[in-house]
């Protein structure tokens, strides 16, 4: 994997690139660790609720639904409406695979759009 948790301009910590990816290279395929939705419950009213990736969305917006963690420096990526990449959840494989938006430089910080959960995590 070529990243790495660094200081960030954005939010205390982030997560960047150690080399340059080009627009629509995978930038990181990594395994999620996947919670029940009386975990997430649980986890929402924690400081880990910055960190989840949320999985199959119940009925509607408020959930039951399960969450994940990503493992290692993408539970780092900082939100931006403007991000330079996007996630896909495989929930199978019970991974997150990370795609550059456009190309990025060596150094750059990884930025995720967290979409409708933006407001609830952030």
């Amino acid at each position: 994997m070529f990243l790495k948790v660094a200081r960030s301009l954005l939010h205390g910590q982030g997560c960047f690139t150690t080399r340059e990816f080009s627009a629509g290279e995978v930038v990181a395929q990594v395994r999620l660790l996947v919670f029940a939705p009386e975990e997430t419950e649980l986890l929402l009213r924690t400081q880990l609720k910055q960190y989840l990736f949320h999985l199959r969305d119940g009925p509607d917006a408020g959930g039951p639904f399960h969450s994940a963690v990503a493992m290692g420096p993408v539970n780092f990526c900082n939100h931006s409406a403007d991000a330079n990449c996007d996630f896909r959840i495989d929930e199978e494989s019970a991974e997150v695979i990370l795609i550059a938006r456009r190309d990025l430089k060596q150094n750059e910080e990884i930025t995720l759009d967290y979409g409708d959960y933006a407001e609830t995590i952030i």
